[in-house]
C-alpha cells in the first residue's frame, strides 16, 4: 500500500509538474504569438501611414507641375516670354507653399521654394521663408547657376544636396512633348526627417531616400 501510494503520488506530482509545464509553453507561445503580432500590424501600419505621408507630398509637387502647364498666365510666361508680377501671383497660386498639402507638420512645410524658368532664361520664384532682398539677391544667382547645369546636363531629373536641403531639378513640357522651361523645388532635408520621425521607435530601424543613386537623406536607430 505505502508503495501503490508513493506511486500515485509522484505520477499526480508528475503529471501536475507536466501539465503547468506545458501550461507555461503554451502562455509564452500566446504571448509571443500577440506580441509579435501587435508588433508586426504597428509596423505595417507605421509604413502604410510614412509611404502615403511622403507619397502625397511628392504628389503636391507632381499637381503643382501639372498646375504651371495648364496655367494661361504661365503660358505667356512660356511661349511669349511675357513676365508681369501677375506671373508671379499665378506662380504661387500653381504652387501653394503654404497650403496643408505642402506642410508635414504646422510650422514645418516639406517645399520651400520653387523656381520656373523659360527657355530664355528668365524666371518667377516664390519662397516659404521671407528673406532680405540682398541675400535674395545671392540667393538668385545661385539658381541660376544651378539651371544653367542642369539645362546642359540633358537629364530628365537632377537633385542638388545641400546642407539642410535638397533641389530637384526637372524639366516642363508642353502638351506636345516640347519643353516649355525648368522648375527647381527645394526641400527641407528637416521636413524629410520628420516624415519618417516614427521609426525612431523600432530598434535597428534604418530610412534613406535616394535619387540616382545619390542618398538625399537618411538616417539609422542610434541603438543600432
Amino acid at each position: 500500500k505505502t508503495r501503490l501510494s508513493t506511486k500515485i503520488s509522484a505520477l499526480t506530482v508528475l503529471s501536475s509538474t507536466c501539465a503547468i509545464l506545458f501550461l507555461g509553453i503554451a502562455l509564452i507561445l500566446m504571448f509571443t504569438f500577440f506580441f509579435s503580432r501587435q508588433t508586426r500590424e504597428d509596423i505595417e501600419y507605421y509604413l502604410e501611414n510614412t509611404n502615403n505621408q511622403f507619397e502625397s507630398k511628392v504628389q503636391f509637387i507632381q499637381d503643382s507641375a501639372v498646375s504651371i502647364r495648364h496655367n494661361t498666365i504661365m503660358e505667356g510666361f512660356f511661349k511669349q516670354n511675357h513676365y508681369n508680377e501677375e506671373v508671379e501671383t499665378q506662380l504661387a497660386y500653381c504652387m501653394d507653399l503654404f497650403s496643408d498639402r505642402n506642410m508635414v507638420t504646422q510650422n514645418s512645410p516639406f517645399a520651400v521654394s520653387v523656381y520656373v524658368f523659360n527657355n530664355k532664361d528668365d524666371f518667377v520664384r516664390k519662397h516659404y521663408y521671407p528673406t532680405t532682398l540682398s541675400l535674395m539677391e545671392q540667393v538668385d544667382v545661385d539658381y541660376q547657376a544651378l539651371q544653367q547645369t542642369y539645362k546642359q546636363s540633358g537629364t530628365h531629373f537632377w537633385c542638388r544636396l545641400d546642407e539642410d536641403k535638397a533641389d530637384l531639378c526637372f524639366r516642363l513640357f508642353d502638351d506636345e512633348m516640347r519643353e516649355m522651361g525648368i522648375c527647381i523645388v527645394a526641400i527641407q532635408i528637416d521636413a524629410l526627417g520628420s516624415v519618417f520621425a516614427d521609426s525612431a521607435k523600432y530598434q535597428n530601424a534604418v530610412w534613406v531616400v535616394t535619387s540616382n543613386g545619390k542618398m538625399i537623406a537618411g538616417s539609422g536607430n542610434d541603438d543600432a
